[in-house]
């Protein structure tokens, strides 16, 4: 007997969860074109003699799993750099379309030549066989940037897109792999590349056009109040700026990042505001759904179409269906099928964090808030056997304001506990003070988004636009303080370790031509120098929190070079050291004056230091100056960088920062004796010669570990060194090859490098 065919009651919730699957499986076990054919060919077998309902989930599983093979697995982009080795630079000339708005680099500076970045697809190429016609590859420009939709030339290097440096960094290569680029070009001038014809228009050229126009409304009545304009904008249109770099950190903190991304709350702000004008014009529910339809359509492609913003829109466009035809709206169903359509046109979706977290926060909010308010609102309650009809006005009163804020405080908890797996495994972040920000910061969110769409809905009426702009901003600014108070309480956030990571004893960071050094024993961590402004933000920071480090007990400034300083004031807001150590010379340099009187005005316990001195560390640890010595005026910094001899009963190890060869000779002539160490850490002298023989053989590590990028002037050089001493028999890394490197001592010494994975280890005790 046939069985009869029932459907499930969430079908489209089902078949997402089916696509799902399809993309993670031909993700991880990428099959060949004939392999996945051969599966279709048994689906549609299957789908003759089976169920009708697991038939239709099979086809899903394997369409969304085909078509994000054909378009990521067997694209021309990948092709094209497979003979690319890393590190690879070739010279090529493409002609090509610009796929997107070129994004203009940050903080350009009016002397420089504008910068910008965009996606290019390649119609040709010399040498042909270079790049395959219908690759996409990432282009830095420089000029003038070119419009979406335009033909250009250049004549370019193109290399692969380096994978991360350090730990924590972001890895910028497999976040554009999945954008299907896998190649990058670099102009290196102007006149290396141009627009050969325009493209007319673009569907992206006039949502970035309207966006400015909407903005600079946005913008009247406070002009000079660019940070809190670029707070408004980004929560109305999902435009990120540079105004907000200082204070992005404190939304990310205090886990109301969200608020820069176009989402439900906008939408359902939108079609609210809407939905209110028509009824005040009389308007019925089908006619309401008909006019707020487009409107909603346009405004997600005028905020570029983000991720959160596409399924908030196709869950409203369900939404207004089934009231049109008067059937009941069934979340599930809607959350499915955003999904499945998200997935359909490009299974990488489901790699993007903006998706995780978007369709996960909201399946969580549909399946667990409702209960959870309901429970709330029964403790509310008085005796259980009094009838409603017997409650007085202020028990009614409180049940109806108390169940406004069960519901608030419900969305508010499981957003955060939803949130909980992404905190620990993507941002290694646990900020509990999320739920009570977001109870404040989400009611000004949408008076903010309700005050920016009424002052663009009355532009034309002169004045009224600048009045309402003024109430916004000033709503805004105490959005942006009640932000920055949760995100400064004790308590609030603190940073989680991950558990597949085990922390390091030592990490070098390959800061370029910078420095940074992570000590730690026994609980006990020091940082020795902390990198560039943009190294200490991008990649020292994250790291610290990927290894859960919330607190560094002191921080060593080795001397004035914003490559190795430059990143102190962040370090020291972020890690609260109790003790800053610099040498005891003055900086020249106006920009490490600027960071000193900085750490002062924060509060910074500041320490010269000369030789001599030892640090206070726990014992058996022994943290000594060796150099420079107390009087010393050199005519450089970089000799008088402070020269560290780190002691522990495993291991001993030598920095000496950019020191030359006058620092390596008043070392051989004072202290000889403390020169020998098991890991020498060494920079280079801006003039002078750095590693002379005299002091590698005193030095006589069992690494060193030399910093520099393949950029530098000098690279011959320190090539030429490293195979010098390479062939006597010691072992040196450069840093421009391996990147980073981690340590952990033990028994066994052991020293592994991030880029390549190669590893040093002895099993001895430390040298004396």
């Amino acid at each position: 007997m046939q069985k009869s065919f029932s459907a499930p009651p969430h079908p489209l919730f089902y078949a997402a969860l089916s696509a799902v699957a399809g993309v993670l499986f031909f993700d991880r076990l990428p099959l060949s074109f004939e392999t996945a054919l051969g599966l279709f060919s048994g689906a549609a077998m299957y789908a003759v003699f089976r169920p009708i309902r697991n038939a239709a989930l099979t086809v899903v599983f394997l369409g969304a799993g085909g078509l994000h093979l054909c378009r990521h697995h067997l694209c021309p982009s990948r092709e094209s750099v497979s003979r690319l080795a890393q590190n690879q630079v070739e010279s090529v000339e493409l002609q090509g379309e610009v796929e997107d708005v070129p994004q203009a680099s940050a903080n350009p500076s009016k002397k420089t030549v504008p910068q910008s970045t965009f996606h290019l697809l390649v119609r040709t190429s010399s040498p042909a066989e270079a790049v395959l016609p219908g690759s996409r590859l990432l282009v830095h420009w420089r000029g003038a940037p070119p419009g979406c939709g335009d033909q250009v030339w250049l004549r370019a290097a193109l290399q692969r897109i380096p994978p991360p440096r350090n730990p924590g960094e972001r890895d910028y290569a497999a976040f554009h792999s999945r954008q299907d680029v896998w190649a990058e070009v670099f102009l290196r001038h102007p006149s290396e590349g141009g627009v050969a014809s325009t493209g007319g228009w673009r569907l992206q050229t006039w949502a970035a056009q309207t966006r400015e126009v909407l903005s600079a409304q946005l913008l009247r009545g406070i002009e000079e109040r660019p940070q809190i304009h670029e707070l408004i904008t980004s929560m109305v249109f999902g435009i990120q700026g540079h105004a907000l770099q200082e204070e992005r950190p404190w939304f990310r903190d205090s886990g109301t990042l969200h608020l820069f991304a176009v989402s439900g709350l906008n939408l359902s702000m939108l079609a609210g505001f809407l939905a209110f004008l028509l009824r005040l014009a009389g308007a019925g529910p089908r006619v309401a759904a008909v006019v707020a339809l487009p409107l909603l359509v346009g405004y997600a492609v005028v905020t570029g179409l983000g991720t959160s913003c596409v399924r908030a829109l196709c869950m409203s466009v369900l939404w207004l269906g089934v009231a049109w035809i008067n059937r009941p709206v069934v979340g599930l169903n809607s959350l499915g099928a955003a999904a499945l359509l998200l997935l359909l046109v490009d299974g990488n979706f489901l790699f993007e964090v903006g998706f995780q977290l978007s369709f996960g926060l909201v399946l969580a909010l549909n399946l667990f808030c409702h209960p959870l308010t309901k429970t709330f609102r029964k403790a509310l309650e008085p005796d259980a056997l009094l009838p409603p009809k017997l409650w007085s006005l202020w028990q009614r009163r409180w049940i109806f304001w108390g169940g406004k804020g069960a519901e608030a405080i419900s969305t508010a908890a499981v957003c955060w506990i939803a949130g909980l797996p992404w905190g620990l495994f993507v941002f290694h972040q646990i900020a509990p003070v999320s739920i009570l920000a977001n109870l404040v910061a989400v009611p000004l969110a949408f008076l903010n988004l309700a005050l920016g769409f009424l002052g663009l809905l009355c532009a034309p009426l002169g004045p009224v636009t600048p009045a309402l702009n003024r109430s916004n901003a000033a709503c805004a600014k105490v959005l942006l303080d009640c932000v920055a108070w949760s995100s400064s309480l004790p308590g609030g956030h603190w940073p989680v370790g991950s558990p597949w990571r085990r922390t390091p004893s030592l990490v070098v960071f390959d800061a370029g031509e910078g420095g940074a050094i992570l000590l730690g024993e026994r609980g006990c961590h020091w940082l020795l120098d902390c990198g560039s402004t943009a190294h200490a933000s991008q990649v020292l920071l994250p790291a610290l929190a990927l290894y859960g480090i919330c607190k560094i007990d002191g921080l060593v400034l080795s001397h004035g070079d914003s490559a190795h300083v430059g990143g102190a004031l962040p370090v020291f807001e972020k890690m609260s050291p109790p003790l800053v150590v610099k040498t005891a010379g003055k900086d020249r340099s106006p920009q490490v004056q600027k960071i000193e009187q900085g750490l002062l005005e924060a509060g910074a316990v500041l320490r010269r230091a000369h030789a001599g001195m030892a640090l206070e560390t726990p014992a058996p640890v022994i943290c000594e100056i060796l150099y420079p010595p107390p009087g010393l005026v050199p005519p450089v910094a970089d000799d008088h960088c402070l020269i560290v001899r780190w002691s522990t009963p495993q291991w001993t190890i030598l920095y000496t920062a950019d020191s030359g060869f006058p620092s390596e000779r008043w070392l051989l002539e004072h202290h000889p004796e403390k020169l020998r160490v098991d890991l020498w850490i060494r920079g280079s002298h801006g003039r002078e010669t750095t590693g002379t023989d005299d002091f590698v053989r005193a030095v006589n590590p069992r690494l060193a570990i030399v910093a520099g990028s393949r950029f530098q002037q000098n690279q011959g050089a320190l090539e030429a060194w490293a195979l010098k001493w390479r062939r006597q028999g010691m072992a040196v890394w450069l840093q421009k090859e391996c990147g980073a490197v981690e340590a952990w001592p033990g028994t066994t010494n052991r020293l592994r490098s991030f880029l390549s994975g190669q590893e040093f280890s002895w099993c001895a005790a430390p040298v004396p």
